[in-house]
């Protein structure tokens, strides 16, 4: 083993142990000399003495003497051995917890050693417990009563023990609290908390100590906890409160970090150098510093805004405290514009806020408050909330302006006619199209007064069904419905819209004085509903039609044609027409060259009609302006082909042909449409005499008509008697009237 073998170590032990004296230095190779003979417990008492001297005259720490010296120790326990181990930590500046044993050691010694107080209270520690390795003593108490330069941690942990046993030590205690109370604002001021810091806040802080200055500390490190985590990947703690925008980071420093955790609602994310988070893979422990108790209240005064403030508000809400008060109203003021806060809950204190100023009649901060709010910052539901409390305050324009921009949903109907009603009452409420739907939806909810109704008569242009419904409840309020029942027959004849209510509508316009140019029009569309899409219409439409007839004002066609076919096949048996009616519309029509079916019922009425007598008439409906044709044969010609005639258009895709027929006959017929190169089939089908009523004017073919009829009864005498009328007349006829000569006409 060369210079390290323990023979040699033994040996130069052997030597030592005989003459100290040779010992004159404590190099490298006497230590490790000394070092072996500490472990095997072979020096002797001389040898301690001269190891005790050459120690003292070291400069520098070092572990293998604090080794020897330790052996020695043990081997004797004296005061210059103690005081060479105290005397060699201070010079190597050592603090750890195992150094305390030897600076308490020295203290009951009452070694004479520089600053060996200083660390005695440097190197003194607690447990897990918060418990000292043992009583504070007194000398130390005393040396440090007037002053203390250790670090603010130490310093805890003096000023608690003199706290706590001020029982034991009255004046002692009573010299220390200047320099505590000292101590405790210094730490507040820097934000300082530990177990021991905790116990002296919570015990001597006082309200007169606690100022505007540093209130927001106080505030701070009253809810500071205490986070230790073993793993060294943790650099970090980021706190997370549901709450707030963002999070808040706090570095973690050996192992250990001081968070300021307000309420309960909020999760503690561990860091790494990645920004990895970690929520519970990684163990740790928190643990709570001090109970705030009383001591937040010093400090609440004094804080109205700023992050402080947000601090606050979340301890308020981990007392189930948030109430807005006259003392805390400016710090609520506050937090509603914080960028700190989350929309939401910024949102919900803007509310509150306002409610508040209302409840308490603040009026011109309410006013002040609510002019500059943005409404873009809230949901359908708090707009709503402070749209009514603005309703209550009187900011009827503002109000407006809001829900034209975010319209009307969410709101309370209620809100949104008074609203309108206060504007109505100043003649501030326009009738433009954003207005009125406002008041239309306040309606629609079942919240309208006959001002909002008056309103809506006069202005409100909407669905035909939602113009119906203001015009219903306008009725049951007894007003004067004129414009809105014009507004809606107009729409409807536009539109083609159909309500149930159409035909009382139309009563009740009519009654009121009727613009004849709506009216005629209105009727133009009920006739044409009538006649041509076959619509069951009211008696009152054909009574219009009649009067208006007879006041001679310029009605359509279709006017006309709907009111003799109404009186010819749709009447009821106690209805009576208007004879000189239909017989003028008759003529017009009969020189328009328009002809149905239905003129048959009247072929009293007019010479002219005469004509119509003869004639088994064809209709067929389909879209306006198509070729249509027909083609027919009569059921005994079967070996004959089908002869084909145009359909003539009397009216908007009514289509008539006129043939004549003889009792007894039928004829097949079937009715093409003209697309293109291409004829569609679209009807078939027979018709017979026996299918029209004849009619009952004198003439030959009613004659032969009748003759035919007669035949089929068997009554032979009657059909003799006829066909000698029948040669009577068409005698007279030769006789009486003879061909023109066209030629000589036209010369003529």
């Amino acid at each position: 083993y060369g210079c390290r073998s323990p023979i040699l170590y033994l040996e130069a032990m052997n030597l030592l142990n005989d003459s100290p004296s040779i010992l004159n230095h404590l190099d490298n190779y006497e230590l490790f000399v000394l070092e072996y003979g500490a472990k095997k417990q072979i020096i002797s008492l001389n040898l301690i003495d001269q190891i005790v001297y050459l120690s003292m005259r070291v400069r520098n720490f070092d572990m293998r003497l604090f080794r020897i010296l330790k052996a020695c120790y043990e081997i004797r326990e004296s005061s210059d051995v103690l005081e060479a181990i105290v005397a060699l930590l201070i010079k190597g500046g050592k603090t750890q917890p195992f150094t305390f044993e030897w600076y308490r050691l020295g203290v009951e010694k009452e070694l004479r050693i520089t600053r060996l107080y200083e660390y005695y209270m440097m190197s003194i520690y607690t447990d897990e417990n918060g418990l000292l390795p043992c009583d504070i003593s007194k000398m130390v108490l005393m040396y440090f009563s007037y002053q203390s330069d250790l670090e603010y941690d130490k310093n805890a942990i003096l000023y608690r023990y003199i706290h706590e046993h001020k029982e034991d030590y009255p004046e002692l205690y009573d010299s220390y609290v200047p320099q505590i109370e000292k101590f405790l604002m210094a730490q507040l001021d820097k934000g300082r908390v530990t177990k021991d810091l905790g116990y002296l806040y919570k015990n001597m802080l006082t309200r007169q100590m606690v100022d505007a200055a540093n209130a927001s500390k106080v505030l701070a490190v009253l809810y500071t906890s205490e986070i230790r985590v073993s793993d060294k990947r943790v650099n970090g703690v980021c706190v997370v409160y549901d709450k707030c925008e963002g999070a808040m980071r706090y570095p973690v420093v050996d192992g250990v970090c001081y968070v300021p955790l307000y309420g309960s609602d909020y999760t503690v994310l561990l860091t790494d150098h990645d920004d990895n988070r970690y929520a519970a893979s990684i163990p740790y422990t928190n643990t709570k510093l001090m109970l705030p108790g009383k001591l937040a209240s010093y400090a609440i005064p004094y804080i109205q805004k700023g992050k402080e403030n947000l601090d606050l508000f979340l301890c308020d809400l981990g007392k189930n405290a948030y109430t807005i008060d006259l003392d805390n109203v400016g710090r609520y003021r506050d937090l509603a514009g914080s960028e700190l806060v989350r929309k939401n809950y910024r949102n919900e204190i803007s509310g509150n806020l306002i409610r508040y100023y209302y409840d308490n009649d603040f009026t011109r901060q309410l006013t002040e408050y609510l002019i500059n709010i943005d409404p873009q910052e809230f949901d359908s539901q708090g707009r709503g909330e402070i749209l009514e409390l603005m309703v209550m305050s009187g900011l009827y324009d503002k109000a407006m302006e809001w829900v034209k921009t975010f319209g009307t949903f969410g709101i309370d109907a209620k809100v949104i006619l008074k609203l309108c009603v206060r504007l109505l009452d100043r003649g501030n409420l326009d009738p433009g199209e954003e207005e009125l739907a406002i008041a239309h939806y306040a309606f629609k909810s079942g919240k309208y007064d006959e001002q909002l109704l008056n309103f809506l008569i006069a202005n409100f242009n909407g669905t035909v069904r939602e113009m119906r419904d203001v015009w219903r409840a306008a009725e049951s309020f007894g007003l004067d419905t004129y414009s809105l029942g014009e507004r809606m027959l107009i729409q409807m004849l536009y539109s083609g819209s159909y309500i149930g209510e159409k035909m009382e509508i139309f009563r009740n316009y009519v009654k009121s004085g009727a613009n004849a140019d709506v009216e005629m029009a209105f009727l133009s569309q009920c006739a044409y509903d009538s006649f041509v899409k076959g619509t069951i219409t009211d008696r009152f439409v054909f009574d219009r039609i009649e009067k208006l007839a007879l006041e001679h004002m310029p009605l359509s066609e279709v006017c006309f044609l709907a009111y003799l076919r109404y009186y010819a096949a749709d009447r009821k048996s106690d209805e009576m027409v208007n004879e000189e009616v239909a017989a003028t519309f008759l003529k017009h029509l009969l020189s328009k060259d328009v002809f149905f079916s239905f003129y048959q019922e009247y072929s009293e009425l007019l010479p002219d009609m005469v004509q119509f007598i003869d004639k088994t008439m064809l209709e067929y409906r389909t879209k306006p302006g198509a070729i249509c044709k027909v083609h027919y044969r009569l059921d005994d010609d079967q070996g004959s082909e089908y002869k084909v005639t145009e359909m003539r258009q009397m009216y908007d895709g009514i289509y008539v042909s006129d043939f004549i027929l003889f009792f007894g006959e039928q004829m097949q017929y079937y009715i093409t449409e003209q697309t293109g190169e291409e004829e569609i089939l679209t009807e078939s089908g027979t018709i017979q005499k026996s299918d029209i009523i004849g009619g009952t004017l004198p003439g030959r073919f009613s004659l032969i008509n009748d003759i035919m009829i007669g035949e089929t009864l068997q009554d032979y005498g009657t059909v003799d008697d006829l066909i000698a009328e029948y040669y009577r007349k068409k005698f007279i006829c030769e006789k009486l009237f003879t061909e023109m000569d066209i030629k000589d006409s036209k010369e003529g």
